[in-house]
């Protein structure tokens, strides 16, 4: 980013007259009227990187934050208290509202990265280029991503409604409790 920047902020770059230009700059004939279309193109893109690559970030988030949410909900920590069902359907409460929540901000996500779409699209026509028209299109990850959370949602809805899954393992003796019992002649 600094390379581009020290290379955007030098005169030469300003005028578009430069003979040390990059292949990509070169191909953009832009005319120092349509400098400002041309950083507003830039900064479309910018968005789109950004918001593409934060959707999979966010997708991260979800699955380490369900993780510790699974692990209460279904059993696989135990829990020593005397309100265990209540602690149970909260946390399945928690992983069905988390999901929902995931699923607001991914559809957000989707929605501003239309946006910039359209925008690059229009930039496109302006300044002559077709990045953006010429870019593959697709509506399957978009369609994934909701049928996944859409999944995830009824799977938290049946664990709400289907008390009777399982929320703690059956007792599980360490080794080191094994080797006591050996010793002490319990079988």
């Amino acid at each position: 980013m600094k390379q581009y920047n020290e290379r955007v902020n030098t005169p030469s770059a300003q005028t578009g007259a430069s003979p040390s230009q990059s292949r990509a700059e070169s191909r953009i004939k832009v005319q120092p009227a349509d400098e400002a279309l041309r950083c507003e193109y830039v900064e479309v893109n910018n968005y789109l990187r950004h918001y593409s690559s934060l959707r999979f970030v966010i997708f991260s988030v979800y699955f380490a934050v369900m993780a510790a949410v699974v692990a209460v909900a279904f059993g696989a920590v135990q829990l020593k208290t005397n309100s265990l069902a209540w602690i149970v359907f909260s946390m399945r409460f928690l992983g069905l509202l988390t999901t929902a929540a995931f699923l607001v901000y991914e559809l957000r996500l989707e929605g501003l990265i239309r946006y910039y779409q359209a925008c690059g699209k229009t930039l496109d026509g302006r300044l002559g280029l077709r990045q953006m028209e010429d870019r593959p299109k697709s509506n399957k990850i978009f369609w994934a991503t909701r049928i996944l959370y859409g999944a995830l949602i009824i799977f938290w809805l049946v664990s709400l409604l289907l008390p009777g899954i399982p929320s703690q393992p059956a007792p599980n003796i360490s080794q080191s409790q094994r080797s006591a019992k050996r010793i002490v002649g319990v079988a």
